[in-house]
């Protein structure tokens, strides 16, 4: 295991310490928003595997402490950081999943931090921890939905940050040059490893569908929102981009990648005329930053679970219009600090 952070402090510190097991993108996003949001109120280390997904969204966050381990974290080491809480996204792989749920007699108590609405019944079970966070009444009906308790609300740090972004640049016209495509992972698809139920919803896998559409009717879409070209936005967990053959195929159609590290997802879609992908949360935070944003479905069975308005979930890039976006104040807990979280959690250290 490697540390990547400053120093660690020595002695058994006053402030409850609290280890954040990240994995996925969206998970690691909100971990990163709630420890950079209530640093004060606790003290705060992350793990993380390498080369990860959520070891490339904290590589600049030097003011927290982080440990990236080689190949598995064990539940002993787990154990061996002896905090008060450990949270933990359970994602869509083996880590921290297999590393921690259904484990009892920890000596502390573990929380799961729900990042996405999709498949909580596959991913999870009521044993897998003592408390289940979500951070908007959507996570909250689907972690009910599949039995999980005892679930609590806590603010949506990030997608506050969103908003604000928003409110405070003033830019709600849409005069980007480009559409941004927020592409789905199938990176970790590779190899399905034991542990993970093969029916989970990975739409990365009839990505090609939705992008091979999208350039057969680009000229349509670029009459319809003035854009000149496609900007492809590659998930966290890939370093390739698989569509080449496709884009080829296309020459007249100027498209350009952009890697998830070079910039923010809000600085990126500030730049996008219009967004689209297929039911990722980036989709979702384009629409909380004003912009068009559409969801397109590979098949016409793919469930859109995130919350954008239902005019906006499309079975054709082609059917996008620029009268059906529509500018609903988004939905998000703002009311329900960590603070208020900790007693519950840990009611012999508050």
């Amino acid at each position: 295991m490697v540390a990547e952070s400053a120093e660690h402090s020595e002695g058994k510190s006053e402030k409850p310490r609290i280890l954040a097991l990240a994995n996925d993108a969206g998970g690691a996003i909100l971990l990163k928003s709630i420890i950079l949001a209530e640093k004060e109120i606790a003290s705060w280390t992350v793990s993380m595997p390498k080369d990860s997904p959520a070891s490339r969204i904290f590589e600049n966050s030097n003011d927290i402490e982080r440990l990236v381990f080689e190949d598995c974290l064990t539940l002993e080491e787990i154990a061996s950081f002896r905090p008060d809480l450990l949270i933990f996204n359970p994602g869509w792989n083996s880590f921290p999943r297999e590393a921690i749920a259904g484990k009892k007699g920890l000596g502390f108590p573990t929380a799961a931090l729900l990042d996405h609405w999709i498949d909580y019944a596959k991913r999870l079970h009521e044993g897998d921890a003592d408390y289940f966070i979500v951070c908007d009444d959507h996570a909250f009906e689907a972690a009910s939905a599949a039995s999980l308790s005892p679930v609590l609300k806590l603010n949506n740090y990030h997608f506050t940050e969103l908003e604000n972004s928003a409110l405070q640049s003033g830019n709600r016209t849409y005069r980007g040059k480009d559409l941004l495509f927020i592409s789905q992972t199938i990176a970790l698809h590779d190899e399905i490893k034991s542990g993970i139920d093969p029916g989970f919803t990975y739409l990365g896998l009839d990505e090609g569908k939705v992008v091979e559409d999208l350039l057969e009717n680009f000229e349509k879409i670029a009459r319809e929102f003035q854009v000149e070209g496609i900007r492809f936005r590659l998930h966290p967990s890939e370093t390739e981009f698989r569509h080449g053959e496709l884009t080829n195929r296309f020459p007249n159609i100027p498209t350009s990648l952009e890697h998830s590290s070079s910039r923010s997802l809000a600085e990126s879609t500030r730049d996008a005329g219009v967004v689209m992908g297929i039911n990722s949360m980036a989709t979702y935070e384009a629409h909380l930053l004003g912009r068009p944003a559409f969801a397109i479905r590979p098949l016409p069975s793919t469930r859109i679970t995130i919350p954008i308005p239902e005019a906006q979930k499309l079975d054709r890039a082609v059917d996008a219009r620029k009268a059906n976006v529509l500018n609903e104040r988004p939905e998000y807990y703002k009311d329900h600090p960590l603070e208020e979280l900790l007693p519950i959690m840990l009611p012999s250290l508050i």
